[in-house]
């Protein structure tokens, strides 16, 4: 019986940050840290999911009739966002191909973990792609032939399902097309678009040492919007025009306007989390924005904020290796991260 190992990378917002969900383009790149699916064909009594990274037993489920899934064991709470993605490829594959012979599975994310701490490098997200591509391989036999711009409309809905309905999908996006990618909601449909990385923009992610939650934050932002409509509307222009400034010198290749976008995105993040009450860019952010100008460079949080990472754009590359010492000095950790131009891979062993 062949394996099928389907892996998928995480990603780095670096501009569009709630705004994306109003329509903005956001620049996304995605990671060289990935989440892995190993796949195997077993027999009817053995199929279940390990997820190490959840810190639970492996999981047993039965293929049920309809196209459902029984699973062995419901009370899991750490399992039932892994385990209504699985509910909803598995009946996908079976209305598309017919059938789907019983497997087990192991969800690795170590790569999006720090310990036992998530990134916030969207690892939900990168292993929906990953399981989407195993899943599908195991019922068609072979890789079916989707484009990433079909699984990415197709996966949009159930991922939103698992992130209280707010989710923009850029993740996603980011898992499947590789590279750095614009992203922008045309109303509910995706627009990505592959863009080339500007030869003189360094980054360096710095990780706050606090985890976040971003349905909870963007859940927040999206409930004061439309309370206080009046004050969310200039802050909303204000954060359009910064990310589509930023869209047009990715674009251009040029790396001083886009470093320039960051920056000014991440004060701008700082405005709507004060307006919202919602604490966005947290004491860790500030200290790394400070620490960023004073070396001529741009910092913003990465991310929704709260904690996560932060990310640190400069057009001079001695500028972003001279941040290390004063980042150690105020307890920041840089997090060795680089672009990842591969989306989702699969190969069978």
């Amino acid at each position: 019986m062949s394996r099928i190992l389907a892996s998928a990378p995480g990603k780095a917002v670096l501009l569009g940050e709630y705004a994306v969900l109003d329509g903005a383009p956001a620049l996304s790149l995605a990671i060289n840290r990935r989440a892995r699916v190993e796949l195997t064909p077993c027999d009817d009594d053995g199929s279940l999911i390990e997820v190490p990274q959840l810190g639970i037993e492996p999981v047993r489920f039965e293929l049920a009739g309809e196209g459902g899934i029984e699973w062995d064991r419901s009370d899991w709470p750490v399992f039932r966002r892994t385990g209504a993605v699985i509910e909803h490829l598995v009946a996908h594959a079976r209305r598309r191909f017919g059938s789907l012979a019983p497997f087990r599975a192991r969800i690795d994310t170590a790569e999006l973990f720090a310990g036992s701490v998530k990134l916030g490098l969207g690892s939900s997200a990168a292993v929906t792609v990953a399981l989407d591509a195993a899943i599908t391989a195991h019922a068609s036999g072979r890789r079916a032939q989707e484009s990433p711009a079909t699984v990415l409309e197709r996966l949009l809905p159930v991922y939103r399902g698992t992130q209280g309905g707010h989710g923009s999908g850029v993740d996603l996006a980011s898992s499947l097309f590789g590279g750095l990618i614009s992203y922008r909601l045309a109303g509910v449909r995706p627009i990505v678009k592959s863009l080339a990385m500007p030869a003189a923009l360094q980054l360096l992610f710095i990780w706050t040492g606090t985890a976040a939650s971003t349905p909870d934050l963007v859940a927040a932002w999206r409930r004061w919007t439309r309370e206080h409509a009046d004050e969310a509307s200039p802050v909303l222009m204000q954060m359009r025009q910064v990310c589509q400034s930023g869209l047009e010198a990715a674009e251009l290749g040029d790396a001083d306007e886009l470093a320039r976008a960051i920056g000014a995105y991440g004060r701008i993040l700082g405005t709507m989390g004060d307006c919202a009450g919602i604490a966005v860019v947290t004491d860790a952010h500030r200290r790394v924005m400070e620490i960023a100008g004073k070396a001529g460079a741009h910092g913003k949080p990465c991310g929704a904020g709260g904690g996560d990472l932060a990310v640190v754009a400069a057009t001079d590359a001695g500028g972003v290796s001279g941040l290390a010492e004063p980042l150690a000095a105020a307890g920041l950790e840089p997090v060795a991260l680089k672009m990842d131009r591969r989306g989702i891979e699969l190969t069978r062993a």
